[in-house]
This record gives C-alpha cells, structure tokens and sequence, in this order.
C-alpha cells in the first residue's frame, strides 16, 4: 500500500533535514492502569484473563489475578475474555495514574458439562455476513475511475521548524495539496495523474508527490506498509484471526441500522489491526473504520498511527474519506529528538464504475504529473473544494511565505536542497525524484 510506505519514507528524510537546532519534546504522556478480574459468583481472582484496548496492546492478570496496563490519556474500551467466562467489555476514561480497579466477569452459561457448542458473538456474525458482500462487489467490479483530493500536513515543534506561529510548541512546516485522476483494473494495476498541486513556499513542485494516497482502502483484502501484509478486517478469512464483538451500548441517533463492531487481534504475532468498524446491519456495508496497528508492526521512531476511513454506499462500497494521524519521537544518535507529526487527508469522489480502461497506463510509472499541473486554476480548485484548509493551515501558508522572504532569516534554507543532500546521488535530477520514489512504493505494493 503506497501511503503508508511514502508517509515512512518522508519522516525519515524530513527527519534527517530538519534543523540542526533540536530539542527534547516530552512523549506522549500514559498512565498505569491497574486492578484485578475476579469471579462475579464467588469472587475469586481469575488467572489467565486477556485485557486488551482497542488501541493498544494486551495485558494478562497473573496469579492474584492481578493486571496492569499503560494507557494514553483518553477513553479506551477494554476487552475481558477468558475461556468459561463471558466477554465482558469495559469503558475506562483515563486522566491519570489509576489502581484498585475491579473486574467481575461471569461464567459462562453455555460452558456447562455436555454443552460442547458455544454461542458466536453477534458481532462476528455480523462481519460473516458483511464479508460475503464484499466478495459479491469483488466479483462485480472490474474497473473503476476516480477523482482524489490529498493534503498532507507536517507539523513539529518550533525549533525544529525554525519558526513560531502560535504560542503552542507545534509549527506546521510544510503543506502539499493535490487533484488527481485514479484508475483502477484487475486484478491489482493502479495509476494515477496529478491534474493539479500546490505546496508551501518551502517545497519544490517537483517535491509534491502526494498522489501516492490513492490506493488505500481499509475494504481490501489486505494494505501494506513497509512491505509487509496487514489483512484488514475485511480480508476473506479475517474471522479466524479477528476477534469481533457488537458494541451493546452503541446507538447512532442519526442512523438506527448503524453498529458498532469493537475490532480485536487474537495474537500479537500477526500484523493486524485493532479498533473498531460502523456497519450498516441492514446493508452489511461499512460506514466508517477507525483502527490502529497493532504492535507486530514495527514503525520507525515509535511511531503512532491511527486511520480513519468513511465510505461511499451506493451499489457498491467505494473508499471516500481518509485520515491518517502519525506522531513521531526521533532519537538522532541520542543528541536530539526532534517531534514529527503528520496528517494527510484525502477524499475520493466521482466513481465511475466498469468504465473501459487503456491498459497502456499502467505500463510505466504508477503516478505521473499534467503538464499544467503547477498552473494554478482558481476555477477548478474553488469548483472541486471538498475539504476546507483550516485557519492554521491558511496561516501556515502566509507565515511559511513570509519567512522565506525574510532577507535576514538566517534559516532560510530551501527544504529542497535539504533534501536533496540526503538523496543519492542518482536522484539529484530534480526531474527524476517522482520516479525514483515511485519505484521504493510500486516495489512494496501489490
């Protein structure tokens, strides 16, 4: 999956050419979370109990029946299971350091001595059944012509970025925004062309390649990242490694068909997710996906991530809009630790399903630029807004400009050459980086 592969490789390069002025940003902040899982009936410790958050990793309670977990401030939903006992799920608002926690779990009615069948939950019932849909799109859908929005935002703190904005140790330090055209033809061929871009002032044109979004769709069989597999909770067998579980005390207002599935990974050997998946009941198509990656997937810089997907539904489930969070702690050789944050937004519209298709797009580089892709047309861009700049990004705009301008700013370096010290020396034609970078994610993509 080209995305998450060009996200990867842009912290890394944006890393190594931030400014040699760092400083130490305090991580994330997480409290211990701790207590005990005992019987309801009889009150004694339960050993063995698997806790897990849907975004987090897992925890056992011991002996004592004892656990502990470290958690991110927010709300998390917590997953209790145990063989004889029922699931219980648990909802915890964590704000600081928290102990004495306790969890009673009930036994199982359906364990009982000659009962050898166990009810399924309702939540896996309902993925069956939403997988089944998809396989009939799989067989129905051949082709299909897009038009994608994507904006991808950096932001860090101040020093790394040379300048302030705000009183808050964040910066946006580079913008880049584009319209493509995307084509898609089985079994897996992907192409698209950039129409139209713009980037801020400390990005080349050429730097602007963030079209590479386009083939990310939580509904596929599986994405990749970094070259490696994940199956996402839609891939055929997902049943038997997905762990799902209907969220009883979700209820969508607007939507009554709406559900709620509380995704879970059964190990944390295989590279999967964990989160949760809004389903249609009535039409057993997705709504929305927010999921995690879970720990069997190493990021670099211990990176977090979180992905956001919504879909369109009519006859068939098309991705609409994407929005994937990163936030990064570097350790450059433990003398500074420059904090990196990235969003990147995108919204895919006007499917056109089935449509004939000339093979020979797919024949070269998997994404290519217009000619006129750096004119600005006022026309299009204002006819096609599907998504509003915020005011910090105007601002980032206008205050990126500005700084560049500024003839006694000491820093004002291009981010270009900063980037192109790191490259090879084979990609220091500017003309050939979109390639070169082509090749790194059409080589880990399938």
């Amino acid at each position: 999956m080209k995305l998450l592969v060009l996200l990867i490789v842009f912290s890394i390069i944006f890393l190594g050419a931030s400014s040699s002025e760092a400083t130490v940003i305090p991580k994330l902040k997480y409290y211990t979370v701790s207590g005990k899982v005992i019987s309801e009936e009889d009150e004694t410790p339960l050993v063995g109990v698997t806790i897990r958050a849907t975004d987090q990793k897992g925890a056992y309670s011991n002996s004592k029946g004892e656990f502990s977990l470290q958690l991110a401030a927010g709300t998390h939903h917590l997953v209790l299971t145990m063989v004889g006992m029922e699931k219980l799920i648990a909802t915890l608002n964590v704000k600081s350091d928290t102990s004495g926690i306790v969890f009673r779990m009930l036994t199982n009615p359906a364990i009982l001595e000659g009962v050898v069948v166990i009810a399924e939950d309702p939540g896996m019932r309902l993925m069956r059944r939403a997988i089944e849909k998809k396989k009939e799109q799989s067989n129905q859908v051949n082709s299909y012509k897009y038009l994608l929005y994507t904006k991808f935002v950096v932001q860090t703190d101040t020093i790394t970025a040379g300048r302030t904005d705000k009183p808050a140790d964040s910066t946006i330090f580079s913008i880049f925004e584009s319209y493509s055209v995307g084509y898609f033809l089985k079994p897996n061929n992907y192409y698209n062309k950039i129409i139209q871009r713009r980037q801020s002032d400390n990005v080349p044109p050429q730097a602007n390649f963030v079209a590479f979004g386009t083939n990310l769709n939580i509904y596929d069989d599986f994405i990749t990242i970094l070259g490696e597999e994940i199956f996402t909770p839609f891939h055929p067998n997902a049943p038997d490694f997905y762990d799902f579980i209907l969220d009883t005390n979700y209820f969508d207002y607007e939507n009554i068909s709406i559900r709620r599935i509380i995704v879970n990974t059964t190990t944390d050997l295989r590279r999967m997710f964990s989160g949760y998946v809004y389903l249609n009941e009535e039409t057993l198509m997705p709504t929305k996906v927010e999921l995690y990656p879970n720990v069997a997937l190493r990021l670099p810089f211990n990176t977090k991530m979180k992905i956001v997907q919504t879909f369109h539904n009519d006859t068939f489930t098309f991705p609409q809009r994407l929005e994937i969070t990163t936030s990064s702690q570097a350790n450059i050789f433990g003398l500074i630790q420059p904090r990196l944050d990235i969003n990147l937004l995108t919204y895919a519209t006007n499917f056109e399903v089935n449509v004939e298709i000339d093979k020979r797009l797919f024949n070269s580089r998997s994404v290519d630029v217009a000619p006129n892709a750096d004119k600005f047309d006022t026309t299009f861009w204002e006819t096609n807004k599907f998504v509003e700049l915020t005011k910090d990004e105007l601002d980032a705009y206008y205050a990126i400009r500005r700084f560049r301008e500024a003839p006694d700013s000491a820093k004002a370096q291009t981010f270009s050459q900063n980037i192109f010290v790191l490259l090879p020396a084979s990609w220091k034609n500017s003309n050939d980086v979109l390639s070169q970078v082509g090749k790194i994610c059409s080589s880990t993509t399938k």
